[in-house]
């Protein structure tokens, strides 16, 4: 489901869409929220959109944080496997380049 589309269900006032993440959650029930106090003239429409934008870039800033830590995920996962393939390698025929690709590795030199 597309931001639009979470728009136009938290603009309706719908329950929070199932098989969403917490970040679209989180923009859906704040988006719902200001809406609902909009059509109940507790904030006017300046103060609306202000919030809105705000709540954008919170949840965009959310986003982003999901997609490094994916990154960093990733690299650590492959950096812990490469590791383990030149120690076994080591391990297996324990020659200086074998050792040295290891440390690179651990060093963060390899890789």
């Amino acid at each position: 489901m597309n931001i639009e589309e979470l728009e136009v269900k938290a603009r309706a006032g719908e329950t929070v869409p199932k098989n969403i993440g917490l970040a679209e959650a989180a923009l859906f029930t704040g988006l719902r929220s200001l809406y609902w106090q909009y059509d109940n003239g507790i904030i006017d429409i300046g103060k609306a959109k202000a919030e809105k934008q705000h709540i954008m870039m919170l949840y965009n800033q959310q986003i982003e944080r999901d997609k490094m830590l994916l990154r960093v995920g990733r690299h650590q996962c492959l950096m812990a496997w490469k590791v383990q393939e030149a120690n076994s390698r080591y391990r297996m025929e324990r020659t200086l380049e074998n050792a040295d690709k290891l440390v690179d590795l651990l060093d963060g030199i390899g890789g």
